[in-house]
């Protein structure tokens, strides 16, 4: 989800939901993450002193936390269908004692839970995690926090994964031995009723949304008719002259400017957009993010509904919904000429022009043209 990694998923904004009062139209996926959270830290025992929670998730339950656990880690599982835990970390605990961890996989496979299901309980992990004083030295030191001299050292922290890292160092009956973890107490909670919403990439932006504004059917509580258009266009803080036909869907539009010159079909993620007359035919699964410079410049992010920006060059890096080197084939240039070695990140790579040019940007990455016909002069393709 390029256009809110940036600053972080939690302030991704969330539309008013149709059928929840006590709203507002600047409302971000933090909001609600903070609510839910501050429950659990007002029922959380005196011991348990920092929450720690996944910052593209959400998670609703009914649970009131009157009886958590006191230990020096506490995480929160889910209760979900196989095929959705496989996607995710996953807490086991022995059916005669649900309460204590006893192993913790990442991403099992369906075959693998349903087969340990007979004698275990599985569990989602849902990101939530309660940690004591105990607990939060134990992870800072496997970070590099050095106590007698207050800080990281030189080289800042080092990369240690909460989830991947130390939780799955815990369990009664995990492989290896880890003397540090072993001394910290863990206990499993899990959440009643739970519901998850996963903003993760562009697809569950808008799937996840869509389940959140229908987590209510009852239409008498709808506090907002429908808008003419499919639910699963979603039109925040814009300015959009496009009409919407009835098939048209998986579009978000926010903060931004879109005329009636533009051309949208599906599976859309227009982003801080400025206010612009261009003519734009924008292909089925383009996306576009435009982030203003602190020299008076924009820069132009393009990018395909389905990438994930999760693959290094060497590992068939896609771009525009494509394989990269396809797409700079396609357009006369060489992958293989520009020197980058297999591990190059895809944000590391010159994809996204910066610039002031008067004509639509748009179009200089969609299309196949090797001049750019509405620009003075033909100014070459970006």
């Amino acid at each position: 989800m390029l256009s809110y990694a940036g600053f972080g998923k939690s302030l991704l904004p969330l539309p008013v939901l149709r059928w929840s009062k006590g709203q507002f139209v600047n409302q971000n996926l933090l909001d609600f993450q903070d609510e839910y959270c501050g429950r659990i830290l007002e029922q959380a025992p005196e011991t348990s002193r920092v929450l720690v929670c996944s910052g593209d998730a959400l998670f609703l339950s009914k649970d009131r936390f009157q009886s958590l656990p006191e230990a020096d880690v506490v995480v929160f599982g889910l209760w979900v269908e196989a095929d959705v835990a496989s996607r995710h970390g996953v807490f086991f605990s022995r059916r005669e004692t649900p309460g204590d961890l006893a192993f913790v996989r990442q991403k099992p496979r369906v075959e693998e839970l349903q087969h340990l299901s007979s004698d275990y309980l599985y569990l989602m992990d849902s990101g939530i995690v309660l940690l004591s004083e105990r607990a939060v030295a134990v992870l800072m030191k496997r970070s590099g926090w050095d106590p007698a001299s207050g800080d990281f050292g030189t080289g800042g922290p080092r990369f240690y994964d909460l989830y991947a890292d130390m939780l799955a160092a815990f369990g009664s009956e995990r492989s290896g031995m880890d003397k540090e973890m072993d001394d910290l107490s863990v206990r499993l909670h899990p959440l009643q009723d739970g519901e998850f919403y996963h903003f993760g990439s562009n697809p569950d932006l808008i799937g996840f949304t869509l389940k959140l504004q229908n987590r209510v059917i009852d239409q008498r509580l709808h506090l907002e008719r429908s808008a003419p258009h499919h639910p699963s266009v979603f039109l925040q803080n814009s300015r959009v002259g496009v009409q919407f036909g009835s098939g048209q869907h998986h579009i978000w539009i926010e903060n931004s400017v879109v005329p009636s010159t533009w051309t949208l079909r599906n599976r859309h993620i227009l982003t801080g957009i400025p206010e612009n007359e261009w003519t734009v035919d924008l292909p089925e699964g383009v996306c576009v993010n435009v982030l203003p410079l602190k020299d008076g410049r924009f820069g132009l992010q393009l990018y395909g509904f389905d990438d994930s920006f999760k693959e290094t060059l060497g590992a068939g890096m896609r771009w525009m919904g494509q394989d990269l080197g396809a797409w700079m084939r396609r357009r006369g240039m060489d992958l293989s000429a520009f020197g980058l070695p297999p591990e190059t990140d895809a944000l590391d790579l010159p994809l996204f022009p910066a610039g002031r040019q008067r004509h639509c940007p748009v179009c200089c990455t969609v299309c196949s043209m090797s001049r750019c016909p509405q620009s003075p002069g033909g100014m070459p393709r970006v």
